[in-house]
């Protein structure tokens, strides 16, 4: 009676779970993510946070130049090491305003390696040396034997089972999903404020929050090639379905515990990245 369903519902939870890390939203560009959002947020960039990196900046440059002179005055070396004192401050403020000025192209490149390390792991297991990828290359022929062998209160029992793991499935995808979107939209408010951060370099006390700032952008695109790569774990464990014996046909709910792992290890991904590019 219940055996069309069973067999139909565990093609669901095996399509779910090895296409987990398949739609395609950690190997988009931020372009190509949300054109819309992506274009608002860089004119939001150059009309309004650059101006005022800018000032940041000019206000460090009157800082650095006093300071600068004030070294020079102590130094009692005279107009050459005046002059050499001054330079060294001024060259450390242009090539910071040409960062500033850069602060789009240097963003957009630090997710770029991390683009290219997630499109690595998906051309890795899409060579099919350690798994298949497609739905069908899941081992759900035990199931399928076992669903046959069973009588109707079994299969009840069964039915059961397979709705709550396919419950359990569908919302731990849904978390994972909204934690890839939300991803982005702190990708796209790191660029959208980055002028600022990388402003703060000429100041010897102050450039901690610029490179914090980068350690911690890092960390956010290094997250999206970890959570890849735990997707890509999650079929090559349903491909074994070790868990289910001949005789025991409740083993099968050990398979709830695999989502729930699923959600654990994505959710200690951004907390590992962080730890790995040292941000606070």
């Amino acid at each position: 009676m219940f055996e069309n369903i069973l067999n139909k519902w565990l093609d669901d939870i095996s399509a779910m779970i090895v296409n987990a890390g398949t739609d395609g939203k950690l190997v988009m560009s931020l372009e190509s993510f949300n054109t819309t959002m992506f274009t608002f947020v860089k004119s939001v960039m150059e009309t309004v946070i650059l101006p005022a990196a800018y000032v940041i900046l000019a206000l460090f440059l009157v800082l650095e130049l006093h300071k600068a002179s004030m070294r020079a005055e102590g130094a009692g070396g005279g107009i050459q090491l005046s002059a050499e004192i001054v330079f060294r401050v001024l060259l450390k403020l242009i090539l910071c305003k040409f960062a500033v000025d850069c602060s789009l192209l240097i963003m957009d490149s630090m997710y770029e390696t991390s683009l290219h390390l997630t499109t690595g792991i998906r051309d890795a297991l899409a060579t099919q040396t350690f798994g298949s990828p497609d739905p069908d290359g899941a081992d759900t022929e035990t199931y399928r034997v076992l669903i046959e062998d069973m009588n109707l209160g079994e299969q009840l029992g069964f039915f059961i089972e397979l709705f709550f793991i396919r419950l359990v499935v569908k919302f731990v995808l849904l978390l994972v999903n909204v934690i890839v979107v939300g991803r982005f939209i702190e990708i796209y408010l790191y660029i959208a404020v980055a002028p600022i951060p990388l402003a703060t370099f000429p100041h010897d006390e102050l450039s901690g929050i610029g490179k914090n700032f980068l350690k911690n952008f890092a960390a956010i695109c290094l997250q999206g090639a970890m959570i890849y790569l735990t997707l890509s774990f999650y079929p090559l464990l349903f491909n074994n379905p070790s868990q289910l014996g001949p005789g025991d046909l409740l083993s099968v709910f050990a398979l709830l515990g695999y989502p729930i792992l699923l959600a654990i290890v994505v959710f200690n991904c951004k907390g590992l990245a962080k730890s790995i590019c040292n941000a606070a």
